[in-house]
């Protein structure tokens, strides 16, 4: 176990005062108890003139190591740190951390320039499976460590193992990294600044580098010590041109990366997030290495044959939007306003998320009908947020480690919008994206890669079939059922496969001829079977026989 020294900053001020006492001997005094309670290890170490003791080691034996959420547990060791003046207390600090190895790979098949996308933990790779958080409130001393908890849980039962604190917002408090050590979510940090749209360059202002260069040094020391702390970044998309991310020859990021190898060395720096070499995810090939985009559902087929083409290695935000939930809707909108309405013809919609417009989308794809009643709305706008979603995470994971991983824009919002990217609205409700993210980050899947969600009578519908898990088994199951609206049996297949827990495998292909017996909507259900025949994970994929609108489809 390696420490860096918690109380450095008590130990600097007390040792400051001791320069004019020759006399006076500090110490530092560091005190390790396992996760049950029982004292194990002691280490001291005199504290030299200039503040600092150096590096201390402290061997644990029979070390219960930390795991991210998902791949085991949490144990956490109490450290409490005493500074002696001559062998009399002078202060004390305690806090809980965990024991675990963190290293950095390139990804599958990435090209020689690229970062260091994926993330080793124990020795492990670990594919992430991410959200992106923004404050939880705009008034952040508002917030309590009950949401906190509340959040962080949800994120951990939807099987998230990183949290990326976004640049636009804040460091947040001690409580939430606590939190996040507790619970296994790796936190991905960035330091305060952020592109505004309109201005997306770093500021080279010497006062706004002065401040950054202090709240970045203040938030170093404070959350080194965090086992859930993974990688620091200088902020949200910062770009020196259109397009093109910021690197480290920024002077602004120049400065963050050397306060960073200065005060927590052992963990990576990227220079912003996306890092580039484009800002924004494309077809193009080559180009995409950790990128942003879309936050919008592309339409149909389009949304599909651009998320199963892309090469980007990581993807670090993207979203789709969707309704808040009638109940959350009712807090805030005046009864006049609880009707469909596009946010061009309502400003107290357009208020409430401007950029979020799914009015046309979800007319376009349900028909009129689907703006008849608020919840018929809500619902409909929430199931598009989640299909699309959904499929974003899918084709990523179905390339896991070429791609190492997603983070999903947004968990939450900091302000009641009618409408958004968040999984979770202002008020706590969960939206459908969220169950559907839960399924798409569970411990075992079945996916199948579709090009569009469409058929008519006559033609084809055709899937590739994948299975994934955290770790290697064999003997698994997929099943595949086609089954109509009134649950009458269409089509059935079941295809043999082992994961090796590194990587998605395809486990077979389904070709099944349309017919008139489909209906006007039928649904593809897969299911992973273990050897016992055990279900480990379900998925259900919606399909219309006609010209591609839902109108059919009613909500229950």
């Amino acid at each position: 176990m390696m420490l860096t020294g918690g109380g450095e900053r008590e130990a600097e001020e007390n040792a400051e005062d001791a320069k004019d006492n020759d006399a006076q001997t500090l110490t530092l005094r560091i005190d390790v108890t396992d996760p049950e309670g029982v004292f194990i290890a002691r280490s001291e170490a005199p504290i030299g003139a200039d503040g600092r003791t150096g590096e201390l080691r402290i061997p644990i034996d029979q070390v219960r190591l930390w795991q991210p959420n998902g791949y085991g547990e949490q144990p956490l060791y109490d450290v409490r740190l005493t500074l002696l003046e001559d062998g009399s207390v002078m202060d004390t600090r305690a806090f809980k951390t965990g024991i675990r190895s963190l290293s950095y790979a390139q990804n599958e098949e990435s090209p020689e320039d690229a970062l260091p996308y994926t993330f080793v933990v124990n020795g492990k790779r670990i594919y992430v499976r991410g959200v992106n958080m923004t404050p939880l409130d705009h008034l952040y001393g508002n917030v309590t460590p009950e949401q906190y908890e509340y959040y962080v849980l949800l994120m951990k039962r939807a099987g998230v193992n990183l949290v990326r604190v976004w640049g636009g917002g804040i460091i947040e408090k001690a409580c939430f990294y606590e939190l996040c050590d507790r619970h296994g979510l790796l936190v991905w940090q960035e330091f305060i600044q952020s592109s505004s749209g309109i201005d997306n360059v770093p500021s080279k202002r010497s006062a706004f580098l002065e401040l950054i260069a202090l709240t970045a040094a203040s938030a170093l020391k404070a959350k080194r010590n965090h086992v859930s702390l993974t990688v620091w970044s200088g902020g949200n998309e910062l770009m020196s041109e259109p397009n093109l991310p910021s690197t480290c020859e920024d002077a602004n990021l120049a400065m963050l990366k050397a306060l960073v190898e200065t005060n927590d060395p052992r963990r990576l720096f990227l220079p912003t997030s996306a890092s580039g070499p484009v800002q924004y995810i494309t077809p193009e090939k080559g180009v995409s290495h950790d990128v942003h985009g879309h936050w919008k559902y592309q339409g149909n087929p389009g949304h599909y044959e651009l998320y199963s083409d892309v090469d980007n290695l990581f993807h670090s935000e993207f979203g789709v939007d969707g309704v808040s939930a009638v109940k959350s809707l009712k807090k805030f909108l005046p009864a006049s306003e609880l009707r469909p309405v596009s946010m061009n013809d309502s400003l107290v919609w357009r208020h409430h998320g401007e950029w979020w417009d799914t009015y046309d989308r979800d007319i376009e794809l349900f028909g009129a009908e689907v703006a008849s009643e608020i919840g018929v709305f809500s619902r409909a706008s929430q199931w598009i947020q989640a299909e699309g979603l959904r499929y974003v995470l899918e084709a990523n994971r179905r390339r896991q480690f070429r791609n190492s991983g997603s983070v999903i824009w947004q968990l939450n919002e900091p302000y009641p919008n009618a409408s958004s990217t968040s999984l979770v609205d202002y008020y706590g409700e969960s939206k459908m994206a969220y169950y559907w993210t839960l399924r798409a980050y569970g411990p075992f899947f079945a996916s199948a890669e579709y090009r569009r969600l469409n058929f008519r009578t006559g033609e084809t519908f055709e899937v590739k079939l994948f299975a994934g898990a955290h770790s290697a088994t064999e003997g698994l199951t997929v099943r595949s059922r086609l089954l109509g609206m009134d649950g009458e049996l269409l089509h059935a297949q079941s295809d043999a496969v082992s994961v090796d827990g590194e990587h998605a495998a395809h486990a077979g292909d389904l070709h099944a001829l349309v017919t008139e017996a489909f209906g006007s909507l039928f649904l593809l259900r897969l299911e992973l079977f273990d050897s016992a025949g055990a279900l480990l994970h379900a998925n259900d994929y919606f399909s219309p026989r006609w010209s591609g609108l839902f109108m059919r489809l009613r909500w229950r």
